[in-house]
């Protein structure tokens, strides 16, 4: 819905969407702000702690990526909830509401009730308190399902969830590390995809995460406040860590929510510390060194090919850094670039099903509707279920202007009338006319007339239908 605001007032103009990103932070920000005031920090930590946040590297991706918006968005939401509970120190419809907002805004806010648990727990407040933010997230779990079907994008890497921490432990530690100081941030942080625990790199992490943990539990029980941060980070980003499978092991864009909780923690920090005034002189030359991080990743964003060139340069092993400069050439109907990178990716990952459809649809639109049909045959079955019905209609393309009509209806035959989409329906109807497979064009045709199409349309197809029923 916002993006679709700023559409309204700002059509192709990428400066109004990166705007009403930046205001979202700011708001966050000052969200911040007025939590760690109502939970009486002194000024200075309040002003540090919000100006850390304010320009953090970490958190850069999700202003200068407009995508990103739904993390920012989220976060608001569970702020505005959050404060107004501390504000009333008790639970309000308005809470609620709030938290279903930042539910539609992002899934991840769905563990909010889990943080909330604990807060009331750590404040000997009742956690049946908690009950309406349960029965909302039980409703809303039911609304995705009933709307997304699959309850994940993939199954897991290395086939069990046992081996996928084996990689996730990395990608905790550069979270909790990349706060004090923000590693890979590139837009994909590559990390190697590990198949066993006897690794170096898996061992090295779980033994940091142990250590975290220790300290965090000694801590905590002699400061619980500690607790609050810390938790809100670790329950967030449960469910970006592969518990149920997602297709990234890692985004700093994912941090977003959670990094609200690490600030948290380190203004407790700060308030706790002896000599406050000389660690915050401390800490001003490290925040100086954030904010120019932060503006050379704001940078990268300025197009594809700044964005994924040190990417391609650096992490040798990714495919992806290649699809987006074919994609980048063929926005600008470079179509010979668009193709050498295509090439060059399938050179280094040859039979890679993604290049491979990239390939066919640069060729489509090229017009070598030959080597797009040879390069659309290579696709993995499981690649084409995943484009689904834009790999069909791409395929079809190519068949039509070949003059293989028969292929065309075999193949869309395999599939439901209702599910396909008019431009779909339009070749199949013409190829069944001209493979003189009258009966099944009428029904295509009498499909086509009941959808929404234009008059002009409509008109061609009552004609046709005359046409063969007149015989």
């Amino acid at each position: 819905m916002t993006v679709a605001i700023d559409f309204y007032f700002y059509q192709d103009n990428a400066y109004g969407y990166h705007l009403t990103n930046l205001l979202i932070h700011i708001f966050n920000v000052l969200l911040l702000f007025y939590i760690l005031w109502i939970l009486k920090y002194s000024e200075s930590v309040r002003f540090i702690t919000a100006l850390i946040f304010a320009v953090h590297p970490v958190l850069a991706q999700n202003i200068a990526y407009v995508s990103a918006r739904a993390d920012m968005l989220s976060a608001f939401f569970l702020l505005l909830a959050f404060c107004a509970y501390l504000k009333k120190q008790d639970i309000s419809f308005n809470q609620v509401l709030l938290f279903i907002f930042a539910c539609l805004s992002k899934e991840t806010a769905i563990v909010y009730p889990l943080f909330l648990l604990f807060f009331l727990y750590s404040n000997n407040k009742s956690i049946k308190k908690s009950l309406p933010f349960w029965i909302a997230a039980f409703f809303y779990f039911l609304l995705r399902q009933s709307i997304v079907g699959e309850f994940s994008q993939q199954s897991y890497r290395g086939g069990s969830l046992w081996i996928t921490y084996a990689t996730m432990v990395k990608a905790f530690s550069i979270y909790i590390m990349g706060f004090f100081w923000p590693l890979r941030t590139m837009i994909t942080p590559n990390i190697l995809i590990e198949h066993s625990w006897l690794n170096i790199r898996s061992l090295r992490a779980s033994l940091l995460l142990i250590v975290f943990t220790g300290l965090f539990i000694k801590i905590y029980r002699k400061n619980k406040k500690v607790g609050y941060g810390m938790v809100w980070f670790v329950v967030f980003l449960l469910p970006v860590s592969n518990i149920v499978p997602i297709k990234a092991v890692m985004s700093w864009r994912f941090a977003y929510i959670s990094m609200v909780g690490y600030h948290l923690f380190f203004a407790e920090f700060i308030e706790s510390f002896k000599h406050k005034k000389y660690l915050i002189l401390t800490i001003i030359p490290w925040l100086i060194c954030l904010s120019f991080v932060s503006y050379r990743i704001s940078s990268t964003f300025k197009d594809d090919v700044t964005l994924w060139r040190p990417v391609m340069k650096n992490y040798l092993n990714l495919y992806k850094p290649y699809r987006v400069f074919a994609n980048h050439y063929l926005r600008q109907d470079q179509y010979d670039s668009a193709i050498k990178y295509c090439e060059l990716g399938l050179e280094k990952f040859p039979g890679n099903s993604y290049l491979l459809w990239d390939l066919g649809v640069i060729y489509n639109i090229k017009g070598d509707y030959q080597d797009a049909l040879h390069v659309f045959r290579q696709v993995s079955l499981d690649v084409q279920k995943e484009i689904g019905i834009d790999f069909l209609y791409s395929q079809t393309f190519a068949l039509y202007n070949l003059q293989k009509f028969a292929e065309i209806s075999r193949l869309v035959e395999l599939h439901k009338l209702k599910e396909l989409p008019i431009k779909l329906l339009n070749l199949q109807a013409h190829a069944l006319v001209l493979t003189k497979n009258e009966q099944k064009a009428k029904q295509v045709y009498l499909e086509l007339l009941s959808r929404n199409v234009t008059d002009n349309a409509h008109e061609d197809y009552m004609n046709i239908l005359d046409l063969m029923n007149s015989g």
